[in-house]
């Protein structure tokens, strides 16, 4: 069923989605205060994530898991810097990070699958993500402190995708 093109449809399904928003951190189907599932390496590794694969992508792609991470109420981190290797050629990039249960950060990017990050700063994430390049200058840290310590449950982003495809 498509969205209604009617401005109270619109208004409609945008509380619904927000309303499911809303509830990062409880359960999706009582409302309780249960133990999140730990869904972020099956939402961070999907194939259909706009921006995945290509080589000019990276901000594209998280920004569309920055989007799936928030619906799904999970913790997450988009790390922009721009990097120089030893020849002298050099590229911005976006670096998407995410927590599990376990408290631990792994990062993905548009060309490459998840990985464990050590530490729990950006600066000490791209280090590591980077190893080889000779220059990293971190140029900015998006999360939503909303969300901090909270694991993803892709419930919740399933129920979001159920109410903006029928209000």
């Amino acid at each position: 069923m498509k969205i209604p093109k009617t401005l109270t449809g619109w208004f409609t399904a945008l509380a619904l989605t927000c309303a499911v928003i809303a509830m990062a951190g409880t359960s999706s189907s009582t409302g309780s205060t249960a133990p999140a599932k730990d869904d972020g390496w099956e939402i961070a590794s999907a194939l259909d994530v706009p921006g995945k694969g290509g080589w000019t992508t990276c901000a594209l792609f998280a920004r569309n898991l920055e989007h799936r991470f928030t619906v799904a109420g999970g913790e997450y981190h988009v790390v922009v810097y721009d990097w120089t290797d030893a020849v002298g050629f050099g590229q911005r990039h976006a670096l998407f990070v995410f927590r599990d249960s376990a408290g631990r950060y792994w990062g993905i990017d548009n060309r490459h699958a998840a990985k464990w990050l050590p530490g729990t700063t950006p600066a000490a994430w791209v280090d590591f993500w980077e190893p080889d390049k000779k220059t990293l200058h971190l140029v900015a840290e998006i999360s939503n402190p909303k969300l901090l310590g909270k694991t993803a449950d892709k419930s919740r982003l399933d129920e979001t995708t159920l109410v903006a495809s029928n209000p």
